[in-house]
């Protein structure tokens, strides 16, 4: 069939979603990992620093060259409420966001991937360095997102997967013949089953905290 746009590898449409994503918030926060962005240009043309390559050129219309369509005020408020941040740096969005704490940085990150309405959220050790109020906080914002968003976790807090996950994998490495460590899924299943009756004895020794 002629006539019809290319379709994007998923690569290349992952990349303009990440893109998105941190220019939505960018223009309202500045990014955690790179600090102030001095001389950021306008809205409808903002720098490579903010966006990478996949900014739309001069003048076309940020959200909907991404295939979004809407206001980019009403998606960055809506992300960091979704996020429960908004009440928190609402007042304050121009600054740098290294001044927020680390829990708030965190369900900043998190803002930044619910920009583009995933399906699914992939988070790795999301409480790891944080203090146990924000953890509980991390711990409630996963549960509220869950009706709408499949979050999967990778964490070692047996704690914290008893409490948040519906569902809980057990992984671990063995060595093959030739010494290389393999990673292995042990067991799936429910977390209640996991945790309290789980088939296999590694899963068994590992959340009865006999290794691990």
């Amino acid at each position: 069939m002629t006539g019809m746009p290319a379709v994007p590898a998923a690569d290349e449409t992952a990349r303009r979603d990440e893109a998105l994503s941190n220019a939505c918030i960018d223009e309202y926060m500045h990014q955690p990992e790179v600090g102030p962005l001095e001389g950021a240009a306008p809205l409808d043309h903002p720098s490579a620093a903010q966006a990478g390559q996949w900014w739309p050129n001069p003048g076309e219309d940020p959200v909907a060259s991404f295939g979004f369509h809407g206001d980019i005020h009403d998606i960055v408020e809506r992300a960091l409420r979704r996020a429960a941040l908004w009440d928190e740096v609402k007042d304050r969005l121009p600054q740098n966001a290294l001044a927020l704490s680390g829990g708030q940085q965190q369900r900043l990150v998190i803002a930044r991937a619910l920009a583009i309405d995933p399906d699914i959220l992939l988070m790795d050790e999301p409480a790891s360095a944080l203090d146990p109020i924000s953890t509980s906080r991390i711990e409630d914002l996963m549960r509220e997102l869950t009706p709408d968003v499949t979050i999967v976790i990778v964490t070692h807090n047996l704690q914290q997967a008893r409490r948040v996950g519906d569902f809980t994998a057990f992984l671990t490495s063995e060595p093959e013949g030739d010494g290389a460590l393999v990673g292995r899924l042990v067991e799936f299943g429910t977390t209640e089953k996991i945790f309290s009756r789980p088939a296999d004895e590694r899963t068994e020794a590992y959340v009865s905290g006999r290794f691990g």
